[in-house]
């Protein structure tokens, strides 16, 4: 933000905006930044999406993206920082649900889920009434609209 005229007074849009880019892309470093887990993780993670073909992720190959050469990343925190980045503006990857009843995935509309977990039934998107299903459905991850082509390519973050 910039004022040209010493009487010229910024709208609160302006001064909120700058207030957000300020924050968000300290944030964005601190969190996010190139050379912490997470922004390794999720340099990994946009690699793997651009050059493997990948239509899902299950969880634990998330983690294992996330991870570094000692393993799979266990910490909670990272974890969830990294989901919630990647699912969240940038749309490099979409949550979503699949079925496993009898080990053949079938994927899940959120609202059904979230319908389930109001009522306490969830209803087989091919009829009828699914018991245990809590154990049955599970989240999966695919690659997002947003997903840049290259390594080098940015993300815009709005204002």
């Amino acid at each position: 933000m910039s004022i040209s005229k010493a009487d010229t007074v910024p709208t609160w849009g302006e001064i909120n905006a700058t207030i957000r880019e300020l924050f968000f892309n300290e944030f964005r470093n601190t969190v996010f930044g190139d050379s912490t887990p997470v922004g390794k993780g999720l340099l990994r993670l946009v690699e793997h999406l651009r050059t493997k073909s990948c239509t899902r992720l299950t969880y634990g190959e998330l983690c294992a993206l996330l991870g570094d050469e000692s393993g799979p990343a266990t910490d909670d925190a990272l974890i969830g920082n990294a989901i919630q980045y990647a699912t969240g503006y940038p749309g490099l990857l979409k949550l979503a649900f699949e079925l496993d009843p009898d080990g053949e995935r079938i994927e899940v509309a959120k609202e059904l889920i979230g319908e389930a977990h109001r009522t306490g039934v969830f209803n087989h998107p091919a009829g009828g009434q699914l018991a245990d299903w809590e154990s049955k459905v599970y989240i999966v991850f695919k690659p997002g609209e947003k997903l840049p082509k290259t390594l080098d390519d940015k993300l815009e973050i709005p204002a």
